[in-house]
Order: structure tokens, then C-alpha cells, then sequence
């Protein structure tokens, strides 16, 4: 095998991590890497700035990302994280509008990109992609419903208690316990809970006194998942 013929081969391997692509032939993932832009992402760089006009997509190979806005008076808000497999800066690429968010590496991050239009031609030529896109679509728009209802229905502690159930199902470790690392702090949390960190500093200490959380300097550890939910059950 020559190197360009390794090279090609090692790329499309790589993007059988991405879910839209799952359900791709590898000869179609060699083609879709053909035209992939390959980038390195240190920690905390910016990968998409708030507003820009640019319409390339993200497919992440290795590390994670988040996405937030700042209000008028500063204040993050943190729409959601993504990791390994997962895609950003798709709204840009399927409609021309500007970027609805920042999204910067929270860690060493690789991405596959592709622009706006070789992604659209993407979706026109593979109905497997387009079907995988618009579930991913109707995840986004459900979880933001979700998220809608928990701001305006649900007391700070149940927001937190589901927010750090979110949390365990990204990194859990065994069936009832996760480890989320890094660590977030707690004004992180309180950005993704639309609260303030000194409430969730208190709900946090209180399950800290009670062993369904443990913190560490890199990680948060979450040892009663199963407590977690019923915390939540008894309060909806």
C-alpha cells in the first residue's frame, strides 16, 4: 500500500467514529475524507466565533468542545458540550445563518471539516447521512425543549440533580456510577442550569455530605446514579 493510499485509508477510518457516518461503506468514507480539512485544537482555542459568517461543519475525532453565548452583562451561557463522534457548526452549514454560538476546545481536540456546500452535497447524494442529520436535528430540538421546561417549571436543586444526570450518561464508569473529568466548577454548572453559583454550591455541598458526589481536583465523581434519579422522581 503507498502512503497516499495509507493516508486515505487511515482518514476514513477515523471518521467511522462520527455517527452521521456509521452507516457508510468505507469506500464512501475515503471520498467524504477527500474532502475533509484536518485541524488541531489546543486547549481552550476558539473553533467558531459568535456571529461569523463562516459555514464550514466540525465532525469530532478526538477530544471535546462547548458551546456558549454571553449575555449583555457578561454572564456565560452554556448551550452543550460535544465529544467524539459528535458534529458542530451544522446550522451555519445547512441554512447560510450566522454562528448562534462560540465554540471553543475544552481540551486537545481533532476535527475532520468540511464547508457549507460539500456538506449540503453530502446530504443530497447519501440519504443514510441526511436520515442520521435530521435525527440528530430532532435530538437538539428535543433536548432544548426539555431544557425550556426545566428553567421555567423546576426549583434550582431538581435542575442541578437532572443536569448532573446528564452528566453520568456522558461518562459513566459502572452501572450506577460516572466520572466526569475535568472536573466543572461550580459556576460552570450554575451557567447550564440558569442558575447562580452560590445556589449550586449549597445543592452541591448537600450531596457532597451525602456520598452521591465525590469532587476531585480533576474529576467529579458521581457514585449514586440510581439515588440521583430518585431524588428526581420524588420531586416531578
Amino acid at each position: 500500500m503507498t502512503d497516499k493510499t495509507q493516508i486515505q485509508a487511515d482518514a476514513a477510518e477515523r471518521l467511522t467514529e462520527i455517527g452521521v457516518f456509521r452507516d457508510l461503506p468505507h469506500e464512501e468514507l475515503a471520498r467524504i475524507a477527500a474532502q475533509c480539512r484536518w485541524q488541531h485544537f489546543a486547549l481552550h482555542q476558539q473553533i467558531i466565533q459568535y456571529q461569523d459568517r463562516s459555514r464550514d461543519i466540525y465532525f469530532i475525532l478526538h477530544g471535546k468542545v462547548r458551546a456558549t453565548i454571553y449575555s449583555l452583562s457578561g454572564r456565560e451561557v452554556t448551550f452543550r458540550d460535544a465529544g467524539v463522534g459528535e458534529i458542530i457548526g451544522e446550522l451555519s452549514a445547512i441554512d447560510g445563518g450566522p454562528r448562534t454560538a462560540y465554540v471553543v476546545a475544552l481540551a486537545e481536540t481533532d476535527v475532520a471539516s468540511m464547508t457549507g456546500d460539500a456538506f449540503l452535497r453530502l446530504l443530497d447524494t447519501h440519504p443514510a447521512v441526511a436520515n442520521a442529520m435530521l435525527r440528530h436535528l430532532v435530538g437538539i430540538v428535543r433536548s432544548l425543549s426539555d431544557r425550556v421546561v426545566e428553567f421555567t417549571t423546576l426549583p434550582v436543586k431538581t435542575r442541578l440533580h437532572l443536569e448532573l444526570l446528564r452528566m453520568a450518561h456522558d461518562n459513566m464508569r459502572t452501572q450506577n456510577s460516572a466520572a466526569v473529568v475535568p472536573a466543572p466548577t461550580h459556576a460552570e454548572i450554575a451557567n447550564r442550569v440558569s442558575s447562580v453559583r452560590e445556589a449550586v454550591s449549597r445543592e452541591m455541598a448537600k450531596l457532597s455530605h451525602s456520598g452521591i458526589i465525590v469532587r476531585h481536583s480533576d474529576a467529579l465523581l458521581i457514585n449514586d446514579i440510581g439515588r440521583l434519579h430518585q431524588l428526581v422522581g420524588d420531586a416531578l
